[in-house]
C-alpha cells in the first residue's frame, strides 16, 4: 500500500499541512508560526487528523442523515427523499461523500432522465441538493457538488384545470359514493388530498358552516399553518348526510381513514373512464379548477357570518 503523503506549506505567517483525502487536496493548519514546531506537528499529523470528523460513504451518511432529519420531515416527504438517495446510490455507486463530483451529478440526472420525467429527476435533484448542503453544514463535507449544478431544464407549461363540466363527467365516472363525495369536496374547497383524508368531525362545525384545516399529532399541513375553510350549501349538505357515521374520519372506510395512493389511483381511473386529459391530476388540477373560477385569493364559498347555509351557492 502506497503511503500517502503530506506537504507544508505557509499562508499569512501560519503553516499548514497539505493532503490528499478522497481524491481532493485537503489541508489543515498547524496553528505554528515557526518551521520547526510545524515539523513537530507534521510529524504526529495522524493524531492530528484524529480530531476532525472522519469521512462519511454515501450510505453512512443516508442513515444520519434520516436519524437526524427524522422528526424534521413529514411522512410523504421521508419516502420521496429516501427514493431519491437510493436512486443516486444505484447510479453513481457507494463512495466517500467527498468523491463526489459535478460529473456525478450530472450522470446522475441524465440516467434518471431515460426512465423518469424532468419534474420527477428535479425532485430528486432538489432533494439530493438539500441533503449535500446540510451536510456541508454539518461539517461532513467542505463544500456541495451539486452546488455546480442546476435543476433540468423544462418548457413553461400553462396549469392544467378541471372545469364544473369536467368535473361532472369525471363524479358520473367514479361508482363509489364515498370518492364521489371526496372529489366535491376537493373541487368546492380547494383543501389539499392529504388534508381531506386527514379530516376529522372534531374540525367540522355544521352549525358555521365551517372547516378548520389543522395539525394534529399524526398529520401536519403543508404549511404547518392552520385555516378556517367555509363551506357552501353543496358541501354542507354532503358533510350533513356524512354527519351521522359514528367514525373519527369524515372520509373513511370502515371507520379507517382512506389511503392516498388508492384514492389518486381512483381518481386518475375516472378521468380515463371520461375520456378527459391524462394530464389531469388531483394534486394540481381540482385546486387549480377552484382558483381559475373564482376571483378570490382563497377557493370560494366566502360569506359573512349572518349568512346561512341556503344562501351559498357554487
Amino acid at each position: 500500500m502506497q503511503r500517502q503523503k503530506f506537504y507544508l506549506f505557509t499562508r499569512s505567517g501560519i503553516w499548514y499541512v497539505s493532503y490528499r483525502d478522497g481524491g481532493r487536496i485537503r489541508w489543515k493548519s498547524t496553528r505554528a508560526r515557526l518551521k520547526t514546531d510545524a515539523l513537530r506537528a507534521l510529524s504526529d499529523f495522524e493524531k492530528l487528523r484524529s480530531k476532525s470528523k472522519p469521512p462519511l460513504t454515501f450510505n453512512e451518511f443516508t442513515k444520519q442523515y434520516f436519524t437526524m432529519q427524522a422528526a424534521a420531515i413529514r411522512p410523504g416527504t421521508a419516502e420521496r427523499s429516501r427514493f431519491a438517495f437510493s436512486s443516486f446510490a444505484h447510479v453513481c455507486v457507494d463512495k466517500l461523500l467527498s468523491e463526489y463530483s459535478l460529473a456525478d451529478v450530472e450522470r446522475f440526472k441524465a440516467t434518471r432522465l431515460k426512465t423518469s420525467k424532468p419534474t420527477t429527476v428535479n425532485i430528486e435533484f432538489r432533494v439530493l441538493w438539500a441533503a449535500f448542503n446540510l451536510a456541508v453544514k454539518w461539517g461532513i463535507l467542505a463544500s456541495s457538488s451539486f452546488s455546480l449544478s442546476s435543476q433540468v431544464k423544462m418548457a413553461e407549461r400553462l396549469p392544467v384545470y378541471v372545469t364544473r363540466e369536467e368535473f361532472v363527467k369525471i363524479t358520473e365516472a367514479t361508482k363509489e359514493m364515498m370518492l364521489r363525495d371526496v372529489w366535491l369536496f376537493a373541487f368546492l374547497t380547494g383543501c389539499r388530498l392529504s388534508e381531506i383524508l386527514n379530516l376529522g368531525w372534531k374540525n367540522v362545525d355544521l352549525e358555521r358552516c365551517q372547516v378548520l384545516v389543522t395539525s394534529d399529532e399524526s398529520f401536519q399541513t403543508k404549511t404547518g399553518r392552520s385555516r378556517v375553510v367555509p363551506m357552501n350549501e353543496a358541501v354542507y349538505s354532503m358533510l350533513l348526510r356524512r354527519s351521522y357515521d359514528n367514525t373519527e374520519y369524515v372520509f373513511h372506510r370502515r371507520g379507517y381513514k382512506l389511503p392516498k395512493n388508492s384514492v389518486t389511483h381512483k381518481f386518475k381511473a375516472a378521468v380515463r373512464e371520461a375520456k378527459l386529459s391524462e394530464e389531469i391530476h388531483f394534486h394540481i388540477s381540482i385546486p387549480c379548477g377552484i382558483h381559475s373560477q373564482r376571483s378570490s385569493p382563497r377557493p370560494a364559498c366566502r360569506f359573512s357570518p349572518s349568512q346561512s347555509c341556503s344562501d351559498i351557492h357554487l
